[in-house]
């Protein structure tokens, strides 16, 4: 699913250990993004397992048992034994851990937890017994955890706040943690330099310190899933947690606001779009408060600890069948794309174009997914057979012309205006009307890539200042529309279309 294929075509070649360091591996992400550990970790699987995919789904269910075991170990060096395995269930269960544990792609959030939580740890005893070895073990481990995802660089931040020990003695001890970021830091520059610039959605012009300000309570929103009552029960009850214990623990203060910072400082570039992995470390910190409250309310606080985490169990009852049947419906669309013939269409899938296009690649299907119906209405597209998902039925099955034909009805020749122009930076931003509601489309490559947008926002990728894009509207009453072809080209200005 998503970025799966492209990872396992770019990790086909390299050795075990060209991944960690070979410019040219880690250059075609395309992106400012430095994981090898990641990277590493897939190779491995795939060393050994070729593309079994079960293979990488125990490894992914190995690294993610660890993080509970660890969190609550983590707890109990402060606190009882009930809060502290009640705030490892309501982590696990619940909160973005649903949408990130079942990506394969997202494996570098779970191992980099692991191993920072770990850090952690061994730091908390290198300070209690004094022990330099402890301090050298947790600083490699926080390097792990750096090389595995970059939102845990700023982990040593809270080892200069925790209460643990004199403010010398941390620092002192804190020094190989200093020597491991530098590696780390002349690691990154050797590998893939220093950009740190934002990619993907970016803010709009204008709405950058508006977005930036938001940043935190978009992430707290993740917390809730996708919005049911059992996501905003939990949600408030987290946070309600954490509100005690800023309140009624002095300490935890500091704590919590660098804890804060060093969770959302490394998103402000990706924070145009929200995503759940983002809010990932945030919400670790958020649910150790609840290992606290015995602490911060020692005659409520087991109960209180108990009753979050019977929320965190029905969060997880609803949400986890409405991400379970998306996940299974993308993992059955791949499946069939991948042996499929010639000719053979899958229509509309839910996995993402560029996944259907590296998935051809891994597996050598000569069948295409589209993403649009405008070739098949104006008769482009040659065809024996098309494939598609049926809801009602939760499997993909061979289609009948009669939904294509359906589809083709509700084209219109409708009013549709689009704007794009480009920044020094090489950042693309666009807005579209004149509707204010509806879903907007861009649709490049003749239906075989297409994006869902917003109608007012940005985007920054590396290939994206010359390429032809047809726009698609279409209505809340079902109804759409279209652009000709447009030919986007930075060097030529903003491109305006009306019609």
């Amino acid at each position: 699913m998503y970025d799966d294929p492209f990872l396992l075509n770019l990790l086909k070649n390299p050795s075990v250990h060209g991944v960690l360091y070979e410019q040219a591996v880690h250059h075609q992400i395309g992106r400012p993004l430095f994981g090898p550990l990641l990277f590493l970790s897939l190779k491995l699987d795939l060393q050994f397992f070729g593309l079994k995919s079960e293979a990488f789904y125990v490894h992914q269910l190995v690294a993610f048992a660890l993080l509970p075991t660890l969190l609550y170990l983590l707890l109990r060096l402060w606190n009882p034994v009930i809060p502290s395995l009640c705030a490892a269930g309501v982590c696990m269960a619940a909160g973005p851990m649903c949408d990130v544990v079942p990506q394969i792609m997202l494996r570098h959030y779970i191992e980099g937890a692991v191993f920072a939580i770990a850090a952690v740890i061994l730091f908390v005893f290198a300070i209690r017994r004094g022990s330099w070895p402890l301090a050298i073990l947790s600083a490699f481990l926080y390097l792990c955890a750096s090389s595995a995802k970059e939102v845990y660089v700023p982990l040593p931040v809270l080892f200069a706040v925790i209460p643990e020990g004199a403010i010398r003695q941390r620092a002192r001890l804190a020094l190989p943690h200093v020597v491991a970021a530098v590696v780390y830091t002349i690691w990154r520059l050797l590998v893939v330099g220093f950009g740190l610039g934002p990619f993907g959605f970016v803010f709009p012009p204008g709405r950058s310190a508006e977005l930036i300000v938001t940043l935190p309570f978009r992430a707290v929103r993740e917390f809730a899933g996708s919005g049911s009552a059992a996501g905003w029960a939990l949600l408030v009850a987290v946070v309600g947690c954490a509100a005690i214990v800023l309140i009624r623990i002095r300490s935890s203060r500091l704590v919590a606001l660098m804890g804060i910072a060093a969770a959302l400082l490394p998103i402000i570039p990706v924070a145009g779009d929200m995503q759940p992995r983002w809010s990932l470390t945030l919400w670790l910190l958020a649910t150790l408060s609840i290992g606290f409250l015995a602490s911060a309310v020692p005659r409520y606080g087991v109960a209180i600890a108990g009753i979050v985490l019977v929320l965190a169990a029905v969060f997880w009852r609803v949400e986890w069948p409405r991400t379970y049947r998306r996940f299974l419906r993308m993992s059955d669309e791949a499946r069939v794309l991948s042996v499929l013939g010639e000719n053979d269409i899958l229509r509309m899938p839910a996995v993402p174009s560029e996944t259907m296009l590296e998935l051809k690649r891994l597996t050598g299907s000569p069948a295409q997914a589209i993403y649009d119906d405008l070739p098949f209405c104006d008769g482009r597209m040659s065809f024996r057979r098309v494939f598609e998902y049926d809801p009602e039925r939760r499997e993909i099955r061979e289609a009948d012309r009669a939904a294509v034909e359906r589809s083709c009805s509700r084209t219109r020749r409708m009013p549709l205006q689009i704007q794009i122009s480009f920044a020094p930076n090489g950042s693309m931003y666009w807005t579209a009307g004149p509707y204010a509601d509806g879903t907007w489309t861009f649709i490049l490559w003749d239906g075989m890539v297409a994006y869902d947008v917003p109608r007012v926002a940005g985007f920054r990728a590396p290939g994206f200042d010359r390429f032809s894009l047809r726009v698609r509207y279409t209505s809340p009453a079902g109804w759409k529309t279209y652009t000709p072809m447009l030919n986007v080209d930075a060097r030529n200005g903003p491109l305006v279309y009306r019609q």
